[in-house]
């Protein structure tokens, strides 16, 4: 059963990488399946009004996760980047070639 909350969330999810898809012209939206692996990511909990990542104070690499089950990511030309727990996360595509732990 669907709860209203998970609703919300992936709508409010979906919003906010709309949002920062307008940041990265040629940039794509996917709804992916993850499965909870760890990952190097920059990492940042500022986020703009509409709850788009302020992806000027990304952090410095360090371990972080992929999301397990249903989640939308960004898929611009340089990193993807998702949401999980209230933290953005921006994956450099040169380290890893294919998505890590996710696929759409």
């Amino acid at each position: 059963m669907i709860k209203l909350k998970d609703m919300l969330n992936e709508s409010q999810d979906k919003a906010a990488i709309i949002s920062l898809k307008g940041d990265y012209p040629g940039s794509k939206e996917y709804q992916a399946v993850g499965d909870g692996s760890a990952v190097k990511s920059q990492q940042t909990k500022k986020t703009w009004d509409d709850g788009a990542p302020m992806t000027n104070k990304f952090g410095p690499k360090k371990t972080g996760q992929v999301p397990r089950g249903k989640f939308w990511v960004l898929d611009t030309k340089k990193f993807w980047y998702y949401e999980l727990k209230g933290v953005w996360h921006g994956i450099d595509k040169r380290e890893y070639g294919t998505p890590p732990g996710f696929e759409y």
